[in-house]
């Protein structure tokens, strides 16, 4: 890392004061990280997203081939059993 040679102290308190700046935005990033994934770890947004997984997985046609080889299994062991 190579070392900034400062010509004056008024040089010195604006990178001092940009090293602040980009503290506490990284603090305030990181909070607001925090509460995010606090809200999506509670129960009710855990239940949304579950029921909203199993809502886009279980579209009308996996339902109508559900449905329909449930039938025929049916069918089946009505017929041979």
């Amino acid at each position: 890392m190579i070392r900034k040679k400062y010509k004056s102290f008024e040089e010195i308190d604006q990178d001092l004061k940009v090293l602040k700046l980009k503290r506490e935005i990284a603090y305030w990033s990181m909070k607001n990280d925090a509460q995010r994934l606090q809200e999506k770890l509670s129960p009710t947004n855990l239940k949304e997203n579950i029921v909203s997984g199993l809502s886009t997985n279980l579209t009308k046609s996996n339902v109508a081939k559900i449905v329909a080889g449930g039938v025929v299994a049916f069918l089946l062991k009505k017929k041979f059993f």
